[in-house]
């Protein structure tokens, strides 16, 4: 029976959490992307006093 619970508790982990995770990483590397890359690095670049 212990055998059963840790198989769902990783399909769980499988099935809700990690889906989320890569939407939400997805949503994160087009709007990033949106933006210049250079125009980011030259903004930190500014705000560090470089």
């Amino acid at each position: 029976m212990e055998e059963f619970g840790l198989t769902a508790a990783t399909w769980a982990w499988l099935l809700i959490p990690m889906p989320l995770l890569i939407v939400l990483s997805i949503i994160t590397y087009f709007s990033e992307k949106h933006d210049s890359s250079i125009t980011l690095e030259k903004e930190r670049m500014k705000q560090n006093g470089y």
